[in-house]
């Protein structure tokens, strides 16, 4: 039976191995000071949420880094979670996607079109039943986040005009033309 990751193996004072719950944080680097005073610096966990990454779900803390001596704090915002590629579902962060579930969820997209929303996070819920780990993921969220990180993916590639429908090697003038009334964004993507 696989052990959860919320769960370490310690050995007491009899020598026998031991249950003990153990706190798991998010791996996102902290800064390398928060103040002007010592290096004495202390990271704690901080608030409870989720992850969901390809392989699952995981229940995990977010660090707090913070000084003894004059109570200045550290937790990551939202630009810190999304430059460690962790995609937020609420303002809150109470659930991280990370960007590895969006993206694989848009290649089955182009691969298996007929596969839906639901399978998918079946697959997921499993992977994490699979190795020990509990909790649902709410199909609801991750369509409202994956439609959300889609819809930022095209306005940065707009931003950095971006244009998938011309041809760089043939460019001003095009050497040939496809036309297809039924194109499918899908089609587009797989064949390049």
């Amino acid at each position: 039976m696989p052990i959860p990751p919320t769960t370490a193996v310690v050995v007491d004072e009899n020598g026998q191995p031991q249950f003990c719950e153990q706190i798991c944080q998010l791996p996102v680097p902290t800064p390398r000071s928060i103040c002007e005073c010592s290096d004495d610096v202390t990271v704690t966990p901080w608030k409870h949420i989720s992850v969901v990454t390809i392989d699952g779900r995981y229940n995990v803390c977010l660090p707090r880094k913070s000084c003894p001596c004059c109570s200045a704090e550290w937790t990551p915002e939202v630009k810190d979670l999304l430059l460690y590629r962790y995609w937020p579902a609420s303002s809150s962060c109470q659930t991280l996607y990370k960007y590895d579930v969006f993206t694989s969820f848009e290649h089955m997209k182009v691969t298996a079109p007929a596969m839906s929303r639901q399978a998918f996070l079946k697959m997921l819920e499993h992977r994490s039943v699979q190795a020990g780990r509990t909790g649902s993921i709410c199909a609801d969220t991750f369509q409202r986040s994956f439609f959300e990180f889609c819809f930022c993916q095209y306005k940065q590639e707009d931003m950095c005009q971006v244009h998938h429908f011309v041809c760089p090697a043939c460019s001003p003038d095009m050497l040939a033309v496809c036309c297809d009334g039924n194109r499918k964004h899908y089609r587009f993507s797989k064949s390049k």
